[in-house]
C-alpha cells in the first residue's frame, strides 16, 4: 500500500475512481488547490503550474498509460472545458552525442556517395 501525500497546502483530495491511475503507478485527482499528478518519482504536484499561463485545471478525471490526462478546465474567466494534457516527462532520455554524431556521419558519407555517382556540373553526360 502507497499512501498519496495531498498537494502542497490541500486540505482535503479526492481520486475520481479506477481510471485515476495507470499502469505505470501514476495517480490524479483534485483538491482544494485544484487538480493534481502523483508519481512515485515527483510526488504530488499541481496540474495548473504546468499549463500554459492563464488556465486553471480544477479536476483530473483519468490518465491512460500514455500519460494523457483528461482533465476539467477554465482559460481566464472563461467557460469550463474539458481538455486532454499531455505532460512532457522531465529525465525522459534525449539521444546521446555519439548517437547523433554516428548518425550524422552516416547521412554525411550517403550524401558524398551519391553526390560521387552522377556527372559533376563542369563535365558533359556521356552519350
Amino acid at each position: 500500500m502507497t499512501l498519496l501525500p495531498f498537494p502542497p497546502g490541500a486540505a482535503f483530495s479526492v481520486v475520481n475512481g479506477y481510471r485515476a491511475i495507470n499502469d505505470n503507478g501514476a495517480v490524479v485527482g483534485w483538491s482544494d488547490h485544484n487538480a493534481w499528478i502523483w508519481t512515485s518519482a515527483q510526488g504530488s504536484v499541481l496540474l495548473t503550474p504546468l499549463v500554459p499561463a492563464g488556465w486553471t485545471i480544477y479536476n483530473a478525471y483519468g490518465i491512460n498509460n500514455n500519460g494523457q490526462i483528461l482533465a476539467i478546465g477554465y482559460y481566464g474567466s472563461g467557460a469550463t472545458q474539458w481538455l486532454e494534457l499531455t505532460p512532457t516527462v522531465p529525465g525522459t532520455p534525449a539521444p546521446s552525442s555519439l548517437t547523433l554524431l554516428i548518425v550524422g556521419a552516416a547521412l554525411l558519407g550517403t550524401c558524398l556517395m551519391f553526390r560521387g555517382a552522377g556527372p559533376s556540373p563542369a563535365e558533359p553526360a556521356a552519350n
